[in-house]
């Protein structure tokens, strides 16, 4: 994490400015919301940070967790432990963002949009997320071979594939995937959360 890792995870010190997470999936259903909560309880529950998760896409995902937690809440913001959540937003959410104090912001992209270049620069990291599976995969090489003309992913992540999977495509594309731990509920904070998601120097 910024700051070195004993200052990230005990919480003692804030950043500067807000950092600014793209995530996004090489489909639909490929786990982009989980991750994003995934990672937004780690940050904020074990690192202490603030922590905004931002819908940028149509899914409308967000108001059904609100729905199922029985969440009150105003139209399109609702919040869920130490995390704050915004419904689908539009210019007048990302108005806000900008005046309220987060250390991080993680967009919930949806599917990846190549027309959404300049959208995903103005994020310092990026994830990928997609499934290796052998009839899912080639939307994920797909990608990979359209970032030679556009902007680069800072991580991938692999939801299904198996670790001979992970080597081929280090072969192949000298690129490190990184396998999602198989926990059902992305709002749980458990060992193998912490240790996943540490890895990632954000």
């Amino acid at each position: 994490m910024v700051g070195g890792k004993s200052l990230s995870r005990s919480g003692l010190l804030r950043k500067q400015s807000e950092i600014v997470i793209a995530m996004m999936g090489t489909l639909p259903g490929a786990g982009v919301t989980y991750s994003v909560i995934s990672l937004g309880t780690y940050l904020a529950h074990h690192c202490h940070y603030r922590v905004a998760l931002v819908e940028n896409n149509e899914s409308m995902h967000f108001s059904y967790i609100k729905r199922a937690a029985g969440v009150i809440g105003a139209e399109n913001y609702f919040s869920i432990g130490k995390m704050d959540f915004y419904e689908r937003a539009d210019e007048d959410i990302w108005l806000r963002l900008q005046r309220m104090p987060y250390d991080y912001i993680l967009v919930d992209y949806g599917v990846y949009d190549g027309g959404k270049q300049s959208q995903y620069a103005r994020c310092q990291y990026r994830f990928l997320i997609g499934s290796l599976c052998e009839w899912k995969r080639e939307a994920y090489e797909e990608i990979i071979h359209k970032e030679s003309t556009g902007i680069e992913m800072s991580f991938y992540l692999a939801t299904l594939g198996q670790r001979y999977d992970i080597r081929e495509y280090y072969r192949e594309f000298g690129m490190r995937l990184y396998s999602t731990p198989c926990i059902y509920d992305p709002f749980l904070l458990v060992k193998e959360v912490i240790q996943f998601w540490r890895r990632f120097p954000i």
